[in-house]
């Protein structure tokens, strides 16, 4: 339930729309990854608080919580 839920409450904290370039709404190209599993390809998009609280609970919690890097790296690196 844990990702459902995560998604659902990003979705009513954040705008995601079209990205917006030289004051153009710019339509993003979709492509997808090859494999057996397909996974999206990067793609340019806008993320935006839908409210002035929501942006102000972020900042919060970036202070309290600061970004720190992850170790995808060290797992990448390991053979199995």
């Amino acid at each position: 339930w844990q990702n459902p839920l995560s998604i659902a409450i990003s979705l009513a904290a954040f705008s995601i729309s079209k990205p917006i370039e030289n004051g153009v709404e710019i339509d993003p190209v979709v492509d997808f990854k090859p494999g057996v599993i397909s996974n999206p390809q990067p793609f340019k998009y806008t993320i935006r608080p839908r409210t002035e609280k929501t942006a102000a609970l972020v900042r919060e919690i970036e202070k309290e919580r600061p970004f720190t890097p992850s170790d995808a790296n060290t797992v990448l690196s390991m053979s199995f």
